[in-house]
């Protein structure tokens, strides 16, 4: 046996794993107070000029400039293709460290993405569904 305790992230796991032999205590996770669980959906859309009824697919290419520069010409072109197929709006999660220009390059002869600046996780909370870079994004 490898493990004396285990601390995780979700109430769930520790049932799960006290099945299997293993000792656990429930943690939290250290992001989940900073998404709201009641955010105003429609003041969101209002407030980021996006239309009220259409689903929002959330583009989270990560925090790091190389992380930006691979990643999200490679979601928005994904993007593009689950807008063909479904009434969408991708919405990019951008952070102000990094160069505008770095976005802008990444949509360099498309049509214009929405952005979200420094509030990656209020996008998470009212996206529908998510492209997401591993890590913290």
């Amino acid at each position: 046996r490898y493990v004396d305790l285990l601390l995780v992230l979700f109430r769930f796991e520790v049932e799960f794993y006290r099945r299997h032999g293993i000792t656990a205590h429930f943690a939290g996770h250290p992001l989940i107070d900073q998404i709201p669980a009641e955010a105003d959906s429609a003041e969101f859309r209002r407030a980021h000029d996006l239309p009220p009824d259409v689903p929002i697919l959330g583009l989270f290419p990560g925090s790091r400039e190389m992380e930006v520069r691979k990643l999200l010409p490679v979601m928005i072109a994904a993007a593009e293709t689950v807008q063909s197929r479904h009434a969408c709006i991708p919405v990019i999660a951008r952070v102000s460290h990094l160069p505008a220009a770095l976005y802008e390059d990444a949509l360099s002869g498309r049509t214009a993405i929405p952005m979200v600046e420094n509030r990656s996780h209020l996008l998470m909370r009212h996206a529908h569904v998510a492209l997401v870079a591993s890590g913290t994004a």
